[in-house]
């Protein structure tokens, strides 16, 4: 990496104004927050409405397959008690399972 050309910044110097460091970024500046030893440094990501197909060539036919296949298999666990639905209440659940 190639700190001469980053802006580091401390986690509490990027908390003081968040939404202009970010704008800083989605016009192309190099920032980064260094905590502790590592900098993490901030980058724009592509937002795709379908990121399986983008990341991995999943048409969407195929993943509406691959859904029912994994709720139908979820559903299964659930009915054998391999699993439980999550409901928030991890006390309820173990209460349930003893």
């Amino acid at each position: 990496m190639n700190t001469a050309t980053v802006e580091l910044l401390t986690p509490t110097e990027i908390r003081k104004n968040l939404s202009r460091a970010l704008a800083r970024v989605s016009r192309g500046a190099n920032l980064g927050i260094i905590f502790k030893n590592e900098i993490f440094m901030l980058r724009p990501t592509k937002v795709v409405p379908d990121y399986a197909f983008e990341e991995y060539g999943i048409t969407p036919q195929a993943m509406k397959r691959i859904i029912k296949k994994l709720d139908e298999e979820t559903e299964k666990k659930i009915a054998t008690g391999k699993t439980v639905r999550w409901t928030g209440d991890i006390k309820k659940i173990v209460r349930d399972r003893v």
